[in-house]
């Protein structure tokens, strides 16, 4: 990875995610995937979700993008899921996501963090273009 790019963080997350829980699944992946928190630009989610992270984000100075489910729902994914798309109607929130905010192909795909009691957190990560962010 080049060392000025930048990174999304795509984002899927069941219901009662604090976002103590997310930045710590956001801190875990980077920390197993040797991505440099430093480099996040931005989360990306599911729009109905994203202010959820609206504190997150301003804290970490991070950009937020929310997606409809139909924008999702049009980017191909390596990791799709029927029980996602069941629930919000696209097969892929965090792959898709990322992908979308970052305007290139994932440099990590899904990543499902799941800690003893806690709602679970998918994680996906594409690094932006050149001047795209």
């Amino acid at each position: 990875m080049q060392s000025d790019s930048r990174l999304w963080i795509g984002l899927g997350f069941q219901r009662g995610a604090s976002p103590a829980l997310i930045a710590a699944a956001i801190h875990q992946v980077c920390l197993a995937h040797g991505f440099n928190e430093a480099l996040i630009i931005g989360l990306a989610t599911l729009d109905s979700k994203a202010a959820s992270l609206l504190d997150l984000c301003a804290e970490r100075q991070w950009m937020l993008r929310g997606f409809s489910a139909q924008q999702l729902r049009a980017v191909p994914t390596p990791n799709p899921a029927a029980q996602v798309m069941a629930t919000v109607a696209t097969p892929s929130v965090a792959e898709a996501a990322a992908i979308l905010a970052a305007g290139s192909p994932l440099c990590l795909c899904k990543q499902i963090i799941r800690q003893s009691g806690e709602p679970a957190v998918t994680l996906a990560v594409a690094q932006s273009r050149p001047n795209r962010h």
